[in-house]
């Protein structure tokens, strides 16, 4: 059963006769289309794929014979409703219209709208193998990246700004469509922001280095985070400390993520280690979340989250400990969560490495 059929089947059961896609992402799951522009009605066995004339070519090599494809040549609202005949109403995606075009679709449709949360995410969530295979191209690619940083780092000669425009470029040099997310690189107090956006201050000697960092490949997304030190000088022992706890934390939720755990109960795996070791008021973010054409998608390991993992999720966990106005340690993988026990897709070494 392919993707469309798995979703014609779900809506079949809630009684839904007519739903309108918006979100690209979960257009370009159902269809393969990597364009930017698109709406995709499902409306019982007929699905129809609504793009303008940019992608007229497009459409027809990626979405080929899934859907009928339309192309539209007055506007999407004008166009639609020629195919909303039977329907009483029709259900959307709340998750990616804003209240503007609600309001414009409610006006220009003339059906009432009903929202349906979580139709598309819900079947994204399981990764397929080919979709493994291209999350791990992905990482294979921010593996070599993170090489690169290890062994061409020129502390004194280089900002956090440049280190980030550099390991953009060196991932679209190894084959990445785009970078997943807006490279992080932090030195020194500033690692202890968890989204630190880099600056134009030169990288020193003898201070923590962390880099967060991502390729997205094939439209799907890789994820990693790193802490380093720069030399000469040894690591001071507080350092030491915080990352060997941080590494205790992530080892124990790697080896205990399953199916049949809920989110709640990965991240407390990870919490409850920084938390006996006192640290555990440093660690305010979630465990972790879903990776795939979104590099923060379902499901979201925290201690707010009750959802049950399924098998077939890739997952980040990323346990982190932030001590304001010294350093941030926090050390990323991406794990597969499998029946017969996880994999790490993340192939770049973890130990605290001096550079």
């Amino acid at each position: 059963m392919n993707r469309l059929e798995r979703l014609r089947e779900a809506l079949s059961k809630e009684g839904i006769g007519g739903f309108l896609v918006t979100n690209i992402k979960n257009i370009r799951y159902l269809t393969g289309f990597s364009g930017s522009s698109a709406f995709l009605l499902v409306k019982g066995d007929e699905t129809v794929f609504f793009t303008d004339s940019r992608y007229e070519i497009q459409s027809k090599q990626e979405v080929g014979k899934k859907c009928r494809i339309h192309i539209t040549r007055e506007g999407f609202l004008k166009e639609l409703p020629d195919y909303l005949s039977g329907l009483s109403e029709l259900f959307f995606e709340p998750e990616s219209l804003t209240y503007d075009q609600y309001e414009t679709f409610k006006e220009k449709l003339g059906l009432p709208l009903k929202p349906l949360k979580g139709a598309v995410f819900a079947l994204r969530k399981r990764k397929s193998p080919d979709e493994i295979g291209a999350i791990s191209r992905a990482q294979a690619i921010t593996d070599g990246v993170f090489s690169w940083v290890i062994e061409n780092l020129e502390p004194g000669r280089m900002t956090e700004a440049d280190l980030a425009l550099e390991m953009d470029y060196q991932m679209k040099k190894r084959g990445a469509d785009a970078t997943a997310f807006s490279t992080i690189v932090a030195t020194g107090p500033h690692s202890a922001l968890p989204h630190a956006s880099p600056r134009s201050v030169t990288i020193k000697k003898n201070t923590v280095l962390l880099l967060d960092f991502g390729a997205a490949k094939e439209g799907y997304c890789s994820d990693m985070t790193r802490t380093l030190w720069i030399g000469p000088k040894k690591p001071p022992d507080e350092l030491r400390e915080v990352y060997a706890v941080v590494a205790e934390a992530q080892k124990t939720a790697i080896e205990g993520i399953r199916p049949g755990l809920t989110c709640r109960d990965v991240d407390a795996l990870a919490r409850d280690v920084i938390a006996s070791r006192g640290y555990g008021e440093l660690f305010g973010h979630g465990l972790g979340h879903g990776v795939g054409l979104d590099v923060h998608e379902a499901p979201y390991l925290s201690y707010l989250a009750d959802c049950v993992l399924e098998g077939d999720e890739v997952t980040t966990i990323e346990p982190g400990v932030y001590i304001e106005g010294r350093f941030g340690v926090r050390i990323e993988d991406m794990v597969w969560v499998r029946e017969e026990g996880p994999r790490v897709i993340t192939g770049s070494p973890k130990q605290l490495i001096t550079i």
